[in-house]
């Protein structure tokens, strides 16, 4: 075997990286864009507004043969900031597999983020063979731990048997059984709920970009939480909001006084042309505004239904307040698990702790990650 050399990233090597992505992954990326897929990969890992991301590669005698991405991020943990990544997009060229490449690559880029004052690393997974690897290898160092609240995806299915038809599964008929009953269940639940209280008067609309309104906002809300990832304007802006990207939609709550009260963020993940998916990406709003949260996602569902989608899909921590308002729409718990783990640096203690934070103040969403799936998520 060829002596293979880890480095970070040098300008000029997209191309190269993106081709190994697009091998990889049999495409990539797996959504609608505005741009060429080097031209995302520039916005995805060049142009983030908060930190320069972490980038290594794997090179045999110049040719790149593997790589591993993450984005960095800043999170709210218990009243503080902390540098914290996503790591995504790692890939390894078929030739070179089962050589252990993802470690010898994996290792440099953890060592990196230490150094830029990283405290932890999260990323999620529905790969099988790593969610093996993570829960019970042999191997110590190799194990993963998750984090520490079930994070549940909540789906709107409009059609149970079209679902199945485009996207069989084992024992369809149990799941189209157990989804009809749950269903009906919770229309019943929804006659006997008391209304949402209406509080003062509010106006949803439609943006292009945030603006330095939804960093006052911001500073309102971010002392609820003891777990979240930073939402400020110019992050909220490279996140969704570039020319680049396509698709996202984002709608924003404002009083008379356009203070900002809440905002969501949707997308249609068009990618499989037969069969689309609808993921409502994110939704923050005052906490005690439930009739906020309420019109956003009324907001978002029309849309859905306008546009044909069958299947809609929100994340969020089980026990989450947000899970009852999702429900009166019609959401359901998917009961598929979202493994979801991380990675603590040598500083960092861990985020044990937040087994004793109320769910309402730990935030995850599919905006938190990298891509929208293209499938919704099978492994139980």
């Amino acid at each position: 075997m060829s002596k293979i050399k880890v480095r970070p990233y040098e300008s000029g090597e997209e191309t190269q990286i993106v081709e190994l992505l697009t091998e990889t992954f049999d495409g990539w990326p797996h959504e609608e864009i505005n741009c060429s897929p080097v031209d995302y990969w520039r916005w995805k890992y060049l142009d983030n507004p908060v930190y320069d991301n972490l980038v290594m590669l794997g090179e045999d005698n110049g040719r790149i043969i593997g790589c591993h991405h993450k984005i960095l991020l800043n999170i709210i943990y218990k009243n503080k900031v902390i540098l914290g990544t996503t790591s995504v997009d790692l890939a390894v060229h078929r030739d070179y597999r089962n050589q252990g490449l993802m470690t010898t690559i994996s290792v440099p880029n953890e060592v990196a983020g230490e150094e830029k004052g990283v405290k932890l690393s999260y990323f999620i997974t529905s790969n099988p063979i790593l969610i093996k690897t993570f829960t019970q290898s042999k191997n110590i160092e190799k194990r993963r731990p998750r984090f520490p609240r079930r994070i549940r995806n909540l789906v709107l299915l409009n059609d149970v048997d079209l679902q199945l038809q485009m996207m069989p599964m084992d024992n369809s008929l149990l799941f189209k059984l157990g989804w009809n009953t749950l269903n009906v269940l919770n229309k019943i639940t929804n006659r006997v709920k008391p209304t949402i209280q209406m509080g003062e008067p509010f106006q949803v609309k439609q943006i292009e970009r945030f603006d330095e309104s939804v960093n006052q906002f911001w500073n309102k809300i971010k002392g609820n939480y003891d777990f979240i990832v930073e939402r400020r304007m110019e992050y909220l802006n490279w996140r969704y909001c570039d020319p680049r990207l396509f698709g996202f939609k984002v709608n924003i709550a404002v009083d008379d006084n356009d203070m900002v009260l809440g905002y969501i963020i949707y997308k249609i993940n068009r990618y499989n042309e037969d069969y689309s998916i609808g993921y409502i990406v994110d939704l923050i709003t005052l906490n005690n505004r439930l009739d906020v949260q309420y019109q956003l996602i009324d907001t978002a569902v029309r849309y859905f239904k306008e546009n044909m989608v069958n299947v809609i899909n929100y994340q969020l921590v089980e026990g989450s307040q947000q899970q009852s308002v999702f429900k009166r729409h019609g959401f359901l718990d998917s009961r598929i698990n979202i493994h979801l783990f991380y990675n603590k640096y040598r500083e960092f203690k861990g985020l044990d702790d937040l087994t004793q934070s109320s769910p309402t103040k730990i935030h995850i969403s599919w905006g938190d990650h990298d891509a929208l799936p293209v499938r919704m998520p099978t492994q139980r």
